[in-house]
Formats: C-alpha cells, structure tokens, sequence
C-alpha cells in the first residue's frame, strides 16, 4: 500500500484553478448567448422594417441563426409585439 502526502495548499491551489476556469467558461457561454440574442433582436427589427412577413422572418432566423423552428418563434414573439 501507497500513501501520499496531503499537501492543502496544493489542493486548495488546484481546486481555485478549476473554479476560475468553470467561471470563465461560463462567462464566454452566457456573452455568446446574450450577443446571439441581440444579434436576432436587430435581425426582426430590420426585416420588420423592411415589412417581411412572419413566416420569412421565422424561415430566415432558422437558416441564417440555425435554429429550429420553435425556437425562431419564440424569438419572434418575444422580440415583437405580434403574435
């Protein structure tokens, strides 16, 4: 049998290590989500300009942002007063 000594700075080191890399992680996630997400807002507001009907919209949010079609709806909905 094998002991190894326990070394709690080394530990505690580590596990700061690991947390800080979750919390980048995280935080690159949650900015490309937020950037996509307005990148769809101003996509509706120029096609709504331009006076694109739902379903284009729909269809092109699906294609340009590859989303499936429920998700380009409620991204419709939720950045549009129509339903």
């Amino acid at each position: 049998m094998i002991l190894t000594e326990y070394n709690a700075e080394r530990h505690i080191k580590n596990e700061k290590k690991l947390s800080y890399e979750e919390g980048v992680k995280e935080g690159i996630e949650k900015g490309m989500e937020q950037g996509l997400e307005q990148g769809i807002k101003a996509f509706i507001a120029e096609k709504e300009e331009e006076n694109a009907d739902k379903n284009i919209i729909i269809e092109k949010m699906q294609r340009h942002f590859l989303l499936d079609k429920g998700k380009a709806e409620h991204y419709y909905k939720r950045f549009t007063n129509k339903i």
